[in-house]
């Protein structure tokens, strides 16, 4: 007898409903240990916070697209850590819905949205706890593809290509590489649509609102000084774009991309091989999601390359691929049979397990300890087996706890760098009315705790990361106020193990003309990082 049993469409539409806001909502309920680089999200949050104007107060590399969420939400829930994890939250739900609306415009059944809506909350949304450009550009890069596949495939309103280019210009003030490909990708899809419909209309409207948005969004900011800061490879600033890495990443590893790419080339060929080349043509939804699925593989290799921190930042090409050939399948495959549902369900997590089993370890150790023990160090066995003993170095576990400050309720740090925030809010020079900090660290969140205005103007960068953010300009800057004693503290985060972030030069510097007052453990939680505290002489 066979079982046939099939799933509602209205049923997988609320099961699909209920896993966009169990992913996107899980984070806030969960504590979290300081995220490393954060501080730069906060940072340029709390400027704008204050009231800091980008460009005019403070300059940065990448424009201010990035930081509008947690800007906002800074306004409404405070200025907080958390504040970042509740603005991401809200990123990842605009997201799959937003994933989700463009699976619909391209006739995915409810099964088949589910599982690919599942692949993307697995792979991409459950590493995205914390609002970071690399991720962000692609949030209004999804949002931009939305409403441009909305004017193409159902009855084109104007307004819908106004709101996409808004989005495009976001994308392009969050990262120049993503918002590049974002304006590559959208006026892609408009040249198809062209082919079909031959309409310039679309055209005419898409160029109007991309000049109409330049003169909004970036031309009030040309009278700073947005030339110099904002990063098109001029002068001091360098491309990242390397033959060298985009081939050897191409080669040596993209076994995922590659994979796609070649599933998708055979759905492709067979579909030419069953119904001809003319008569796949004229099939414009195949046709378009099928070059669509290839662009966001494409974007994906480039975007391995040019945005390689963190190196999950493309992994949204999973999601898209796997909605291609499901699409591919669907008439064929019966997915809401609860049979083939339940089968496909468990492969999809069994599949995408990396992320979710590392979350549950702990968990899982504390019910079946036996499982998850190692061997002992006697034994030879895959963690061991290339070690001597005499090159085996015994490291004191970092112990996390929660602190008193209000801006890292339910972040937890480093014990050490909690003696250390304690050291410097002791400080007697803190109790000073419009404190001077010069903050070279992790610890940006001491703006809030100290009451102090982080130092603003035209040439002052928000990070000082060397060679992105903070060039020889900015360096004999500082240089010049350090010698002149016009900071009250100074804090320099020592990070040997990477290539030339903080600058040296400053703390040269610092160390000629002040005094160290303190050096604890980086909030990161790193054992070779270390923040060292300054005081005048």
């Amino acid at each position: 007898m066979r079982f046939s049993y099939e799933l509602k469409n209205d049923s997988l539409k609320w099961f699909g409903f209920g896993l966009i806001l169990l992913f996107s909502l899980l984070p806030l309920l969960l504590k979290f240990p300081f995220r490393v680089n954060i501080y730069v999200t906060w940072e340029g949050a709390y400027r704008m916070f204050l009231g800091q104007i980008p460009y005019k107060d403070f300059g940065m590399p990448l424009g201010y697209g990035f930081w509008i969420i947690p800007f906002i939400f800074f306004k409404i829930f405070g200025p907080y850590m958390i504040t970042l994890v509740k603005a991401q939250a809200f990123i990842n739900l605009i997201s799959l819905f937003t994933f989700r609306g463009i699976l619909k415009l391209f006739k995915l059944d409810e099964a088949t949205v589910f599982f690919s809506i599942l692949v993307m909350c697995l792979s991409f949304t459950l590493i995205n706890f914390w609002p970071w450009y690399n991720h962000t550009v692609f949030f209004f890069e999804l949002i931009a593809l939305y409403f441009v596949l909305l004017y193409v495939k159902s009855k084109p309103k104007f307004y819908y290509l106004i709101i996409c280019f808004f989005f495009v210009w976001l994308a392009l003030l969050t990262k120049q590489d993503g918002g590049a490909l974002t304006v590559l990708f959208v006026f892609s899809i408009l040249i198809i649509d062209f082919v079909y419909s031959r309409n310039w209309k679309s055209l005419l409207i898409a160029i109007s609102s991309f000049i109409f948005f330049y003169l909004t969004l970036v031309l009030p900011f040309l009278q700073y000084d947005f030339g110099y800061w904002f990063n098109y490879g001029q002068s001091p600033h360098y491309s990242r774009v390397s033959s060298y890495h985009f081939i050897n990443d191409i080669f040596a590893r993209s076994e995922w991309l590659k994979g796609h790419l070649l599933a998708v080339v055979i759905i492709i060929s067979l579909r030419i091989n069953k119904e001809g080349f003319k008569a796949s043509l004229r099939d414009k939804n195949f046709v378009l999601f099928a070059l669509f699925t290839i662009g966001i593989i494409l974007q994906a290799t480039i975007i391995q390359v040019t945005s390689f921190s963190p190196p999950t930042v493309n992994l949204y090409f999973h999601s898209f691929a796997i909605a291609f050939i499901l699409y591919a399948l669907q008439n064929a495959v019966k997915f809401k049979n609860s049979i083939v549902f339940l089968v496909v369900l468990i492969f999809i997590f069994f599949w995408k397990s990396d992320n979710y089993w590392k979350y549950s370890q702990p968990i899982i150790s504390k019910v079946a300890p036996s499982l998850l023990t190692p061997p002992p160090s006697d034994v030879v066995a895959k963690g061991n087996w290339a070690a001597k003993a005499d090159t085996v170095v015994k490291n004191e576990p970092v112990i996390w706890i929660e602190s008193d400050f209000k801006s890292l309720n339910r972040i937890k740090i480093p014990k050490n760098t909690m003696e250390g925030l304690i050291h410097i809010k002791n400080l007697p020079v803190v109790k000073k009315e419009n404190l001077k900090v010069l903050n070279m660290s992790n610890l940006t969140f001491l703006a809030y705790e100290l009451n102090y205005e982080p130092p603003h103007g035209q040439k002052f960068p928000l990070w000082f990361h060397k060679g992105v953010a903070v060039f020889d300009r900015e360096i004999e800057m500082l240089c010049n106020a350090i010698k002149n004693s016009e900071f009250d503290i100074i804090l320099f985060e020592d990070m040997p193990d990477v290539n030339n972030f903080f600058p040296y030069e400053v703390r040269d510097c610092a160390l000629d003309n002040y005094e160290m007052s303190a050096k604890f453990l980086s909030p990161t939680g790193y054992k070779t990082d270390s923040v060292e505290v300054y005081i005048r002489k």
